[in-house]
């Protein structure tokens, strides 16, 4: 990471009025110094007489000076695409912006350090106050400030650097750590966020455990570190501090894929049940829509798959739209005109939509906006859910696969992982529990709507359903406005 450690020398404290009168900067990477610049700047202001009694910064001393759009211009070419440090850095980038924009430069959006901030948050009861002068005296760093821009620059560095070795005691190895840190209470939880320190930035499962090595609660992560960090951040959960003020160690461990990782959650907390967990304990129960030759009938719960029935459904809303889109399909006469089955079918999907469509179309067409809307909404509910049907029979019948997800390759067997190996485990970690049985039990019912869910978003590997897909998004996009629907949609083999 790239810091450029800037200090401006002005005449006041107003970016719109006041002016800078010498601008320093220091572009540091990695401890080395790759770039230093300082300058006077030329302004049509005057210097006020206690400004020029702090700095020493005359108006005769500008006349020597670069132009503004000069200094700036050449400013903006070093620290583009860097991380801008200061000490109270909101002053000297409220400076920087209105420069910028007098000289007409784009003002981008600047990652930001404090050392102010940093300071006040990692030195607390240590100094007499957080001034640089006070900081740089007590941490003895090699430059002192002097109310110049560049020897305050050069000051800087030193005390951010210090301060890194400061925060990374606590675990702070990140440019995002540090820009968290000053959200962390560190007199309560100071002792506890070290213990993040060997938490990679990689998809994995935490457990956060008691002094006697229990697990009490468990999560996945798309990135370990930044989650279990998350914790320590005010969090406005009641149950966190609390959890928190449990906690004796945090163990860890690493997958190749977000898969894997959500997986081993759901296999972890199933056995171990840590007592602050409350979602996850016992399989989920789905919502069946349930249809007959006679008509839609009920909405019934269960944890297992049905080919008999429509679902899994997550939402009762969900199942409400269901039965209102298959009830659409009652004729006047009361018939059911519709053969339930035919929704597991491609053909079943696109003679749905077409009937859907032509209703909508006349349902517009008399200017029953509203209706028309809910038809639409009503049907592509269902649709998606039946898709997402359809999908879960191919995945549990297709038997050994490899998918390939970003990090890597998993192996399924009807559907479901058989082995989740972690790349990397903690000492204390314990080991993953093995698959649920074979089928479509209530606990393979999880993981197969789990597996669905990243297939979908991200393996191209498994081909699910395009023609339905197409035919869905023609639902989707529909517009009860009277127009008319494209028929390309309405064709199946």
């Amino acid at each position: 990471m790239t810091f450029s450690v800037i200090d401006f020398e002005t005449t006041g404290s107003n970016p719109a009025g006041d002016r800078i009168t010498e601008a320093g900067m220091v572009k540091v990477r990695a401890g080395e110094v790759l770039a230093t610049m300082g300058c006077l700047v030329r302004q049509n202001v005057s210097i006020p007489t206690r400004i020029t009694s702090l700095t020493g910064i005359t108006n005769s001393m500008l006349r020597s000076g670069v132009e503004e759009d000069e200094m700036v211009s050449a400013l903006y070419e070093q620290i583009i695409g860097t991380v801008i440090v200061g000490h109270n850095v909101g002053f000297d980038l409220g400076f920087l912006t209105a420069s910028l924009e007098r000289v007409g430069l784009p003002v981008p959006e600047f990652r930001r350090i404090d050392t102010l901030r940093l300071a006040r948050k990692l030195l607390a009861g240590e100094v007499c106050n957080f001034q640089l002068g006070t900081l740089a005296n007590y941490l003895r760093t090699p430059h002192q400030p002097s109310h110049r821009a560049l020897d305050d620059a050069l000051a800087t560095v030193d005390v951010l650097h210090a301060l890194i070795e400061r925060a990374a005691s606590f675990g702070c190895t990140h440019i995002d750590e540090l820009e968290q840190l000053g959200r962390i209470d560190l007199s309560i939880s100071g002792a506890k966020l070290s213990m993040t320190t060997r938490l990679p930035h990689s998809p994995g499962v935490y457990l956060f455990c008691d002094r006697s090595g229990t697990p009490i609660y468990i999560g996945k992560a798309t990135d370990l570190k930044a989650r279990v960090r998350s914790y320590f951040h005010n969090e406005p959960r009641k149950k966190v501090p609390r959890m928190l003020g449990e906690v004796g160690s945090i163990e860890a461990m690493v997958f190749s894929t977000e898969l894997e990782a959500h997986l081993a959650e759901i296999r972890l907390i199933r056995k171990l049940k840590p007592k602050y967990n409350k979602v996850g304990m016992t399989p989920e129960r789905y919502l069946h829509v349930s249809a007959s030759r006679n008509g839609p009938t009920s909405i019934r719960s269960t944890s297992t798959l049905d080919s008999s029935t429509i679902g899994p459904i997550r939402t009762s809303s969900q199942a409400r739209r269901c039965l209102e889109a298959l009830r659409f399909r009652i004729g006047p006469d009361g018939t059911f005109n519709f053969e339930p089955a035919s929704i597991h079918s491609e053909k079943g999907i696109a003679e749905l939509v077409k009937l859907a469509l032509s209703d909508m179309q006349s349902l517009a067409t008399q200017q029953r906006f509203e209706a028309a809307e809910s038809r639409r909404a009503a049907t592509a509910t269902l649709m998606r859910i039946a898709l997402r049907q359809n999908r879960l029979y191919q995945l549990v019948g297709s038997g050994s696969i490899d998918l390939t997800f970003p990090g890597g390759k998993v192996e399924l067997t009807d559907g479901i992982p058989r082995a989740l190996r972690p790349r990397w485990r903690s000492p204390g970690a314990p080991e993953v529990p093995g698959p649920p049985e074979y089928g479509l039990s209530s606990m393979s019912m999880d993981e197969l709507c789990v597996t669905i869910q990243h297939v979908e978003r991200t393996s191209p590997i498994l081909k699910f359903d395009p023609v339905s897909t197409a035919l869905i998004d023609a639902i989707e996009v529909f517009t009860p406005t009277g127009g008319e629907a494209d028929p390309s949609y309405l064709e199946a083999d």
